[in-house]
């Protein structure tokens, strides 16, 4: 998730457990605080980088191996500023997510390469 489309993540997060999904969340602190209510659903793995994108490039590569141990069936990892060490981390991003990248556009969600959303990610 990219920039306004990061503020949609808590409502995707909740309609995918909804529909019986798992899922993995790979976000900063201030939008771990906003998820705090989600977490208690057992089928939520919930990780954090902390408060600065020194601590995510430092820990990026274990938190996503860490994605692949558990399988969650979805991955929502919440994007950052691409200046300096930002642009090597969201590089690594859209890598392992095969650059299913999400974006709102006039008020709904849109991936870019144009592929359908899941059920899930619909308004």
């Amino acid at each position: 998730f990219e920039g306004e489309a990061c503020k949609c993540l808590p409502q995707v997060i909740a309609k995918a457990l909804a529909e019986g999904k798992t899922v993995g969340v790979l976000c900063g602190r201030e939008l771990e605080s906003e998820l705090a209510e989600l977490v208690e659903k057992q089928h939520l793995q919930l990780s954090c980088w902390g408060d600065n994108r020194e601590q995510l490039a430092a820990d990026l590569f274990y938190l996503l191996r860490d994605f692949d141990r558990t399988c969650p069936d979805v991955i929502l990892a919440e994007g950052v500023e691409e200046d300096g060490l930002g642009l090597a981390i969201m590089n690594r991003l859209r890598k392992a997510a095969g650059y299913q990248i999400i974006t709102l556009e006039n008020g709904s969600l849109h991936l870019k390469n144009n592929v359908n959303l899941p059920t899930f990610m619909l308004q």
